[in-house]
């Protein structure tokens, strides 16, 4: 793995790990599911990239406190914008990395908002946008598609409930 997903532009960096999956909650990997399944139905072609990965980050000092037990060797901590929710990185488009830790409802507003960079990504119009146009179309998007997002979590069997959504 690349030391950092931070690109130039980034105010701030934080030094994180990834989460192993099999550490990863129910609610957090479902609600993660869901975006991306959302995502796929949703955005007009080319689409999210195929078999796109959702990985999981805690700051580093979290890390250690937690002691993970399914540690991937070689794993090493890398570099993220302090106050993001979600990463994509353009050169690694098969994945996005989202903040380990939030409500199941902004986990999903992550997971759709990383999908709408990363699809964007795959348009011929991506080198032609500003960061700024491409981070306004990403944030209207989650906003539109995650009350779907919210609306089938909770029509599943089991579902989750408002409170559990909306903290």
């Amino acid at each position: 793995m690349e030391s950092t997903i931070l690109p130039d532009w980034a105010p701030d960096a934080v030094s994180v790990m990834e989460v192993p999956p099999s550490e990863v909650s129910t609610k957090a990997r479902r609600a993660a599911e869901l975006a991306l399944l959302a995502a796929e139905l949703a955005l007009p072609p080319p689409g999210p990239p195929p078999a796109l990965r959702v990985r999981f980050h805690v700051p580093y000092e979290r890390w250690l406190a937690d002691i993970y037990e399914e540690v991937q060797p070689g794993t090493e901590p890398f570099l993220v914008g302090k106050r993001w929710q979600g990463h994509f990185a353009a050169d690694v488009p098969g994945e996005v990395w989202i903040r380990y830790g939030q409500h199941p409802q902004a986990i999903a507003s992550a997971v759709l908002h990383e999908l709408t960079h990363a699809w964007r990504e795959r348009t011929a119009q991506a080198r032609s946008m500003s960061n700024a146009a491409k981070e306004d179309e990403a944030v209207r998007w989650a906003e539109y598609m995650l009350p779907k997002v919210v609306a089938a979590a909770q029509a599943e069997p089991g579902g989750l409930s408002d409170d559990e959504y909306y903290g």
